[in-house]
């Protein structure tokens, strides 16, 4: 019994949401450039953005279905190439980086609109 009551408290722990943050950090190495959330001075990574502290974690947030790219990401990514470059100059990112935001966030579909409301390519709240 107590066994029970244990396992019910621990996954009513689990399932109350908690903040996260998430800094992307830029690290520079002989192999090039490498992008991580770990902050790593040996590898004399540099803080590129600084994370908000209210994204949450909850499951409902963490389990999300993506749009299938079906083969035509590369196709689909050329379409919009101009745009990339220019956020990427506007904003001093790479254009790497913003690529793959889209790609995760949206398989390069600009119609796409989520449970919480977030559309577009890169799954910006309105």
């Amino acid at each position: 019994m107590l066994r029970v009551l244990f396992a019910t408290a621990l996954l009513g722990l689990a399932a109350i949401p908690v903040s996260a943050r998430a800094d992307i950090y830029e690290c520079k190495t002989k192999d090039g450039v490498h992008y991580t959330n770990r902050q790593d001075a040996s590898r004399g990574c540099r803080l590129l953005v600084r994370g908000r502290r209210d994204i949450e974690t909850s499951p409902k947030y963490a389990f999300r279905r993506l749009p299938s790219s079906k083969g035509k990401t590369a196709d689909k990514m050329s379409e919009f190439d101009a745009h990339i470059r220019e956020a990427a100059r506007l904003y001093q990112l790479p254009e790497a980086f913003v690529r793959a935001v889209m790609h995760v966030e949206s398989g390069f579909s600009p119609s796409v609109i989520s449970h919480a409301g977030a559309q577009g390519l890169m799954q910006l709240m309105p």
